[in-house]
Formats: structure tokens, C-alpha cells, sequence
């Protein structure tokens, strides 16, 4: 079984899939959108 977990915070949103030791981050805030989340 494979797990995503993803961490939405007001600075930073936080991504790590099963298998991965680090998760990758990227900046959030009031301009983010869905398209700007998609590929970062």
C-alpha cells in the first residue's frame, strides 16, 4: 500500500510519499492556486 500525506500550512505546504525520506516543500499563501500547486 502506498500513502501520500499531505501538510497545507500557512507558509508552506509539505508533501512525502511512502518510500521517500524527505518531503518535498513549496511556498503557500493567498496565491497559490490549484494550477500553481500542481506543478510545484
Amino acid at each position: 500500500m502506498k500513502v501520500l500525506v499531505i501538510d497545507v500550512g500557512g507558509t508552506h505546504v509539505k508533501v512525502l510519499v511512502s518510500g521517500e525520506r524527505e518531503p518535498r516543500k513549496f511556498a503557500s499563501g493567498s496565491a497559490l492556486t490549484p494550477e500553481k500547486w500542481l506543478r510545484a
